[in-house]
């Protein structure tokens, strides 16, 4: 069969534009909505350089001192912050009150990700009746995901522990310097389940999500209606992977693009009006509760308006790369075709059923 993974970067354009036009204000605000809470639409490339410093995994004696201190850190009020049992109630309300608000935007953006699926196969965005149509299979996806990352955290603790219990009395993962050997064992077991823990998230959220929408299912049993289809085209997913990984790089670079373009402009706008009010008032010096006030607010305005933007240029490159899996989904496995409207209209095929 011809590689749908490649002929569907095309056709997804095409069905993208057949999807959301005419465009409306609502209909726009309706899917800004929807993927505001669905991440970045491109492949984001975390920059974390402070887990490539070895001086990061060093593992010190708690009674000696940090980088030249007499002490190890601690708050104002001498709370030690190596000693998370004598954390003060205020922090641990607060970390409990991040986590909790990290764990509901993961939960929301799940649940979006059902109604987006169901916006491309009906052409209509009903964010209340399918959230509440969709939210017990979107707790079940949750429910997986968190599982497949804890299990992935353990598994990277328990070789982190391994590490430093195999080392020669140094300390932290330097001590396994001196068996090459292990460390690359040690570093591929780590990147083989990392790399499995992201796939199968990766799979659950564009393929599975779909099949379950379809087959009206769990998310077991869509893994179970799934798997079958990659089984029988590994390669048309490897291939899959491949260019979405490239697809991915590219989207989220235009769409950042897109955004600093608009929001330079704004910034323009909203810094010259902030210009004008510090020069009326005679400095910043001499701002006064009002001049704060005014500047205040336009800093607000940007922020909101930073958020807005970035949502509205995020809706035609998230559904053209949902409408881009679920063209290779459909092309794998007819049964499991959400969106043969658009196929047949980005094809010009003839008419298909809604």
């Amino acid at each position: 069969m011809a590689r749908t993974a490649l002929r569907s970067v095309s056709d997804a354009i095409e069905a993208t534009r057949v999807f959301l036009l005419p465009l409306s204000v609502r209909r726009v605000a309706s899917l800004a909505i929807v993927v505001l809470f669905m991440g970045t639409p491109g492949t984001p490339i975390p920059a974390t350089p402070q887990f490539a410093d070895p001086r990061f995994w060093e593992i010190s004696d708690p009674t000696t001192a940090t980088n030249g201190a007499a002490d190890s850190p601690a708050f104002a009020d001498g709370v030690a912050l190596a000693s998370p049992g004598t954390w003060p109630a205020w922090l641990l309300i607060g970390l409990g009150i991040v986590l909790l608000a990290a764990l509901a935007y993961v939960l929301l953006g799940t649940l979006l990700r059902f109604v987006l699926v169901e916006a491309l196969r009906s052409g209509e965005i009903r964010i209340r009746r399918d959230g509440r149509r969709h939210g017990s299979g979107a707790l079940g996806v949750l429910a997986l995901r968190l599982g497949i990352w804890a299990i992935a955290a353990s598994i990277f603790g328990l070789v982190a522990f391994v590490a430093i219990q195999t080392g020669d009395g140094g300390s932290g993962f330097g001590a396994i310097a001196v068996d090459r050997g292990l460390a690359v064992l040690l570093g591929g077991v780590v990147a083989v389940v990392l790399a499995l823990a992201w796939a199968i998230d990766v799979l659950t959220l564009q393929f599975v999500v779909p099949t379950m929408i379809a087959e009206e299912s769990g998310v077991f049993a869509g893994w179970r209606r799934f798997w079958p289809t990659v089984r029988a085209e590994p390669v048309e997913y490897l291939l899959y992977g491949v260019v979405r990984i490239a697809l991915g790089v590219a989207v989220g670079i235009a769409a950042a693009l897109a955004v600093l373009v608009v929001l330079g402009l704004a910034g323009v706008v909203l810094g010259t009006i902030a210009a004008f009010v510090v020069v009326l008032a005679g400095g910043f010096g001499s701002l006064g509760s009002a001049g704060l006030a005014a500047i205040g607010a336009l800093v607000a305005t940007f922020a909101v308006l930073a958020i807005v933007v970035w949502a509205v240029v995020a809706v035609p490159f998230q559904c053209y790369l949902w409408i881009y899996a679920l063209l290779v989904l459909g092309d794998v496995e007819p049964d499991l075709d959400l969106i043969p409207r658009l196929r047949s209209a980005a094809r010009g095929e003839g008419a298909a059923p809604v």
